[in-house]
């Protein structure tokens, strides 16, 4: 599977240590490399979950059936300064989203 950038994802895997379940919803930040993938979890109010490397089997497209929820996913670990993720790009004005065609 190849992503692009700010493609919209699902993950495909329990991430326990982030605090990610398989379903989450996320974006792809960077393709550095084909098998290669940083990815971007957020929380529903924009504040960044995890920015974390991920391998393509980890994600998959988003599918026409599938149904977005809200989960409370407890303690965060503090966001890195500078790292503030989509609020941060919000902020500047600079997203352009790719969404899946329905």
């Amino acid at each position: 599977m190849s992503f692009q950038t700010l493609d919209v994802v699902v993950l495909n895997t329990d991430l326990p240590a982030r605090g990610l379940k398989r379903g989450d919803l996320g974006a792809v930040v960077d393709s550095p490399e084909p098998d290669a993938i940083d990815g971007e979890f957020v929380t529903a109010s924009g504040r960044t979950k995890a920015l974390i490397p991920l391998k393509s089997s980890d994600l998959r497209e988003v599918a026409d059936d599938d149904l977005v929820s809200v989960r409370p996913t407890g303690a965060s670990p503090k966001t890195p300064p500078g790292a503030d993720g989509a609020r941060d790009i919000l902020r500047r004005g600079s997203v352009h989203i790719r969404w899946p065609r329905l």
